[in-house]
């Protein structure tokens, strides 16, 4: 790779030539504004169309779908207590739903935009009004397309600041917005038909990247293909960092540069000091880094971290082997952070950071066993129940007529695939339609083996069994939940999100979750709140969540390759007492379902 990088300094000269033409803008004009002008919760409305627009990344100039032209999409910036109205219109030529994500959408179930959970999706040429007040929440989420494989291009980000323009940290200068991404040169949802229809797999994205551009190490290096972030000498940055790639983990590093972690998943946490911070899909980081190294080009890389390890080459035909074995871009999306009085041509003075090796496990743990709330008073002392769920790949017979295809991939939780409804989860259950859903997901799985053995289950026992299964949640329960890795073809990590809600990451650990000795090992004072985690790649997660929003709230692997084979379910969340805790009324306007 170091050979890669030298020819990216010289690739970089006329880049930085023009540098100033093509620099990131940072959010501290917006930031300063909203503090100037707040006099209090305010109304926000934005008016989005969905179409079709040509768009350059990777030196490939294609056709996408996208929100108002822009790739990344439009960012939103609000106040904590602040309603967004986001009028969003479908002329795109696929169908299309917006999700507001880590947004709890406290009583605005209606409005958090999953297909066929909350909502049925915008056909070509409807509409939909998505309305919600952001409550008790600050910090960096974003929006994406929560269909097909549309995040790819159609998402942004959502920045929430708190009501008095304070933090737990000294106040940065300045702020920018790191959007990490992937792209495909084709279709992304070509990508997704194609792997469906053969059951083998899916193609690997093309490139990796930072804010839409994939860096100097790719092919494409004109001044169109690396995000630039200009830099002052002492001051300090905000660098709100979003992971909305579709099926990448990464690891992200700044040369000579210390991350000061203080916000993960729209939540403060204790500041921690690190060189490499680790981010998956669906989850948010806030970092503060202080301008403090000489003048100079400072590469910041961001690098895919594979957890993949094929355990069965029985099951599938060789085609999905090699496919499920190359499933990350390999080579790292890259941006500069230029100091502002450095030569711009000067390669003597640029600098690279150190990543870690793309299967090294021991600094994703070290990262995310590290990260302490500063809320320790807000965690339940209890669970008023559990819950243990297997997460994993899993077959199904082939239903297509593919050369060799006895069984295709899918995925699993409790040993169940879902199966995507006609109409939506939410509707049904409020108007109280019959045989959409059933109500029994189990608490436990279907099956029980040796779950981080590769030797197991046998062939038969890989085998999922097909269903649309809910979870019903009495309002107020506390949760314990163990999330399982297994063993069924191969093991993987699964960054796992809750819609709804935020939980309390309370451990990990490596092998079976022993439920005798395993929780005296968790961290039941001070653990992260978070609304997306990771379940180890041989190894398991305990989070606890409290059910305090009424409605049906998706729970899936944010991979969205295991989206699409069905790795998913959903919890409906009853009413408890009173106006506060009672899911409203649809809006007027809903989007139409086939029944």
């Amino acid at each position: 790779m170091m050979g890669a990088r030298n020819v990216a300094v010289q690739q970089i000269l006329y880049v930085l030539l023009t540098i100033s033409c093509f620099a990131v803008l940072s959010n501290a004009g917006v930031r300063d504004d909203l503090e100037a002008t707040y006099d209090g919760p305010t109304t926000r409305y934005y008016d989005w169309t969905v179409e079709s627009a040509t768009v350059t990344v990777n030196c490939v100039t294609v056709p996408r779908i996208v929100v108002n032209g822009e790739f990344p999409g439009p960012p939103i910036y609000a106040v904590e207590g602040d309603r967004i109205v986001i009028n969003v219109t479908n002329k795109a030529n696929t169908d299309v739903s917006i999700h507001w994500h880590g947004v709890r959408q406290i009583l605005s179930n209606w409005h958090d935009g999953v297909p066929y959970i909350t909502e049925c999706p915008l056909k070509q040429g409807e509409y939909f009004v998505y309305n919600f007040t952001v409550e008790n929440q600050q910090g960096t989420v974003f929006w994406h397309a929560h269909i097909n494989w549309l995040r790819a291009t159609v998402v942004g980000a959502l920045i929430v600041y708190p009501r008095n323009f304070t933090y737990p940290y000294p106040k940065p200068d300045e702020e920018f917005t790191v959007l990490l991404g992937e792209w495909w040169n084709r279709d992304p949802n070509a990508v997704e038909i194609a792997g469906v229809k053969t059951g083998q797999g899916f193609q690997v994205a093309d490139a990796l990247l930072i804010n839409g551009k994939p860096g100097s190490l790719y092919n494409c290096s004109d001044a169109e293909g690396i995000s630039t972030f200009k830099v002052q000498s002492g001051k300090t940055y905000l660098l709100r960092v979003i992971n909305a790639g579709l099926n990448t983990e990464t690891f992200l590093g700044i040369a000579n540069h210390t991350q000061t972690v203080v916000s993960a998943d729209g939540e403060y946490v204790k500041p921690k000091d690190i060189n490499t911070s680790f981010i998956s899909p669906g989850q948010t980081l806030d970092v503060l880094i202080t301008a403090d190294q000489e003048p100079g080009t400072y590469y910041m890389e961001t690098k895919s971290y594979s957890s993949i390890m094929i355990t069965d080459t029985t099951v599938l035909p060789p085609i999905a082997i090699m496919s499920l074995r190359n499933d990350d871009p390999k080579i790292p999306a890259s941006a500069i952070f230029q100091y502002d009085t450095s030569p711009p041509l000067d390669p003597s003075h640029t600098f690279f950071p150190a990543l870690p090796e793309e299967n090294d496990t021991d600094p994703t743990f070290r990262f995310l066993d590290s990260l302490r709330t500063i809320y320790p008073d807000q965690v339940p002392a209890q669970a008023t129940r559990k819950q243990f769920f297997t997460v994993g790949l899993a077959a199904q017979p082939c239903n297509t007529s593919f050369q060799n295809c006895t069984f295709a991939t899918v995925a699993q939780i409790n040993n169940i695939t879902w199966v995507e409804p006609e109409i939506s989860i939410l509707k049904a259950y409020y108007f109280g339609i019959e045989g959409v859903y059933k109500t029994n997901f189990p608490d436990i799985p279907l099956r029980f083996f040796d779950f981080t053995n590769a030797d197991s289950p046998d062939a038969p026992g890989r085998v999922s069994e097909l269903g649309t299964r809910v979870s019903v949640i009495k309002y107020g329960t506390v949760i314990d939940l163990v999330l399982q890795g297994m063993n069924n073809l191969l093991f993987q990590n699964h960054p796992f999100h809750l819609h709804g809600h935020s939980f309390w990451v309370l451990g990990r650990g490596m092998g079976n979750f022993d439920p005798n000795t395993s929780p005296s090992g968790l961290n039941y004072h001070d653990p992260p709140f978070r609304f997306t985690v990771d379940v180890p790649s041989r190894g398991w997660v305990a989070i606890r969540w409290k059910a305090n929003n009424p409605g049906a709230w998706y729970f899936h692997c944010h991979l969205e390759k295991h989206t699409t084979w069905g790795m998913m379910m959903a919890f409906i969340v009853l009413n408890g007492d009173g106006p506060d805790e009672t899911l409203p009324p649809p809006p007027e306007h809903l989007t139409p379902c086939l029944t």
